[in-house]
């Protein structure tokens, strides 16, 4: 399945909503609204969000009430989200990142909605009135992709003019305006940007390493990580600009930071080790990096480039599709805790084929996919098709049980197996995640993240592996 996947993704750079500037120092957040942010059921925290609010406050911690009120009243599907987003959106004196969750509230309503047209209405409005590069990078990742290059190249400029923004969060936009310059072919200013980026993380990783205050209280271990990612992201780049040397330099650099990089992104080191090989003259050591890169993630264009390649050395295109077959990797099974607390594995599953969702309770495409799911679920059921979803937070287990019963899901839904399963075992990264897998329980299709129209074509390859193992039997 086709999808821009963003940075954020590829190099699990996670940062919050209110850090995308080292802004001013602000008036202190009242103790008391701090309280009620560590509510973590929703309608409790709505109750006591609208409480906190009937009394008088400070515009600082009046408009940041408002704008945790409105994340939750957009997870809760309450119809007052709008009007609450309205609310702070014409309010002169909120600041940029409560109008952000204002915005990002209204997009996610008319995305829910299916409302493409609203969406649209919103783009222009945020292009005309905003400057706040998070906002076009959500735009670029999330909400409006057809148009994602012009979006990053948007929040690129408006990070360059922002001498005091963290550098960290510079590297998340760089990166990912490198990643969609990449998809466009411009592949000099990828590797500037990527290069950028690199330089970001770098001056971050030195900061923590020397003992200097740092904002976003991360550990040594996961900026190194991220630095990693850094090198990774410019490997790729210098590899489509084919400058193989340095890719491979940076490859390795990647490498030695976050050995976990060769499972969570086997499939684009496969791709970048192909490209290079194939530059070198080494083409069946090139087709066979080729061929694995299309296993672990079915890329329509690796496939064709190996195909190519295969056949240039007198190899055909069944034979290569007999290779990767050999090369899908398995599933790797696990000792999983059901919502009542009941050990299980995934082969206590029998159905022939079995779609395997990665999703957490809060994730908000997560939820838009799941009705489609249940959907597939009794539609094929009978047929040797079961859908098994897996939450990835483990402190969102405890909302797992109540968040399936208000969707009234009746496939099975299992707790956490934590970070090394899912990283280090499955190579998960973002949500949702789907693994389609056969009866050997191989991967077939991996997808990554959910947007209008996904779930036809998930429900296409689904009944195209049921058909196979019908034939197979």
């Amino acid at each position: 399945m086709k999808r821009l996947r963003t940075l954020a993704f590829l190099l699990g750079w996670q940062l919050a909503f209110g850090q995308a500037n080292q802004a001013p120092p602000t008036p202190e957040r009242d103790p008391a609204l701090r309280q009620i942010m560590l509510i973590r059921d929703d309608v409790e925290r709505k109750t006591k969000l609208e409480e906190y609010l009937r009394s008088p406050k400070d515009d600082y911690n009046r408009l940041m009430a408002l704008g945790i009120l409105v994340d939750t009243l957009v997870f809760i599907k309450d119809p007052r989200a709008w009007e609450t987003a309205e609310r702070i959106l014409t309010d002169p004196n909120a600041q940029a990142d409560v109008r952000r969750r204002a915005w990002f509230a209204q997009l996610q309503i008319s995305r829910d909605k299916g409302d493409e047209a609203k969406i649209a209405d919103l783009v222009r409005v945020i292009q005309e009135k905003e400057d706040d590069p998070m906002l076009f990078n959500q735009l670029a990742t999330v909400y409006d992709r057809p148009n994602a290059l012009e979006h990053m190249e948007k929040c690129a400029k408006l990070t360059d003019a922002r001498e005091t923004m963290h550098p960290r969060t510079k590297a998340l936009f760089y990166g990912n305006y490198a990643y969609f310059l990449v998809k466009a072919g411009r592949t000099s200013e990828a590797v500037e940007y990527a290069e950028k980026a690199l330089s970001c993380q770098l001056t971050s990783l030195r900061a923590v390493e020397s003992g200097v205050q740092d904002m976003q209280n991360t550990a040594d271990s996961l900026r190194k990580q991220e630095v990693a990612g850094a090198h990774f992201l410019l490997a790729g780049a210098l590899s489509k600009s084919e400058r193989s040397a340095e890719a491979t330099e940076h490859l390795d650099k990647a490498l030695r930071l976050n050995k976990s990089l060769i499972v969570t992104r086997r499939a684009e080191i496969s791709e970048i080790r192909g490209e290079v090989l194939a530059r070198e003259g080494k083409k069946p050591e090139a087709v066979e990096a080729l061929l694995q890169s299309h296993a672990f993630r079915q890329e329509p264009k690796v496939w064709e480039r190996a195909v190519r390649l295969a056949a240039e050395i007198g190899r055909s295109e069944d034979a290569c599709r007999k290779r990767v077959s050999e090369l899908i990797p398995p599933l790797p099974d696990y000792k999983f805790r059901t919502v009542d607390n009941k050990e299980v594995s995934l082969a206590d599953f029998a159905s022939p084929v079995l779609l395997v969702n990665f999703f957490f309770p809060s994730c908000g495409p997560c939820n838009a996919e799941m009705p489609h799911l249940q959907k597939l679920h009794e539609k094929y059921r009978h047929k040797g098709f079961s859908v098994l979803a897996i939450n990835t937070l483990k402190h969102e287990d405890e909302l797992v049980a109540t968040w399936k019963e208000k969707g009234a899901y009746t496939f099975p839904i299992l707790l956490s197996p934590g970070q090394d399963y899912l990283e280090n075992k499955v190579g998960q990264r973002g949500a949702p995640t789907n693994l389609l897998v056969n009866r050997a329980r191989r991967i077939v299709l991996r997808t990554i993240g959910f947007e209008a129209g996904d779930e036809r074509a998930l429900e296409r390859a689904t009944v195209e592996l049921l058909e196979q193992e019908q034939q197979a039997k």
